[in-house]
């Protein structure tokens, strides 16, 4: 019954970690994000994050012409895409994209 006990206690506490490297990891996206914001950046590095969800605020940077989000574990795009009409270079590679929302295709200046 004790081995259980710890058995269960370890695995709280890895779900526990996890999720505050989930967290952190968020963060550091909406600290980048929010740096790009004010400084107009037109590029956008969120490469190796681990992030499962892009924050909305991400959708807001029209300026962006490069945006960097490979090496993560997104599984889904939103189509609000749309919205970084200057984009030219996306880099999608190494995550678990399953499809690319149709609204890409509205980016005119996107390089294939």
């Amino acid at each position: 019954m004790g081995q259980l006990i710890i058995i269960v206690f370890i695995m709280i506490l890895g779900v526990s970690v996890q999720a505050q490297e989930e967290l952190m990891s968020y963060e550091v996206a909406l600290e980048r994000i929010e740096e790009a914001r004010v400084t107009g950046a037109t590029e956008l590095d969120l490469t190796g994050l681990e992030l499962k969800d892009l924050p909305i605020e991400l959708w807001q940077l029209v300026n962006l012409r490069i945006l960097s989000l490979s090496d993560n574990n997104i599984d889904h795009l939103s189509g609000d895409i749309r919205n970084l009409i200057n984009l030219e270079e996306l880099y999608l590679s190494a995550n678990n994209l399953m499809s690319i929302p149709s609204d890409i295709g509205q980016l005119s200046k996107l390089e294939t």
